[in-house]
């Protein structure tokens, strides 16, 4: 079925529209967490011709094609990795920021990108050091070194 509607990156037409881009780009982001994390089936070539928005910024996906599903043990370990990454905001103390490490290097175990009988112990500092760096980022810290 064919729905009216416009490239997201015909942003002429999103501002002519009055329609809010950050909240686009949540729903775009949004959309693919939600395929992935929740359902495991998702769409797998979502260029511009095939993500597109309606005059009410409503999202519309095209060519159907391409979709693919996760296997279990890798949706789990995203949805691991994932809220690891996000939990507890910025302002996370040293020890939560070591407890969501490790879970985050438990996900990605788990879906099968680490491989199992690896040095757990550098993966996690790694991941500790990314994850606050991501997280300083947002309170326009920069990070210094690994600890």
């Amino acid at each position: 079925e064919f729905l009216k509607s416009f490239k997201l990156t015909n942003i002429e037409r999103v501002e002519e529209l009055g329609l809010d881009r950050g909240l686009l780009a949540k729903r775009t982001a949004d959309a693919f967490l939600r395929q992935i994390v929740e359902t495991g089936y998702f769409h797998c070539d979502p260029h511009p011709g095939n993500l597109c928005v309606d005059t009410e910024g409503n999202l519309v996906y095209y060519d159907f094609g391409m979709m693919d599903e996760l296997k279990p043990n890798v949706r789990s370990g995203f949805r691991k990795f994932c809220t690891a990454l996000f939990a507890d905001g910025p302002m996370i103390s040293d020890t939560d920021l070591a407890k969501n490490a490790k879970m985050l290097v438990d996900g990605v175990e788990e879906a099968g990108v680490l491989a199992r009988g690896a040095d757990r112990l550098a993966v996690e500092k790694l991941a500790r050091y990314f994850m606050r760096s991501f997280k300083d980022k947002q309170l326009g810290k920069q990070t210094s070194n690994i600890k």
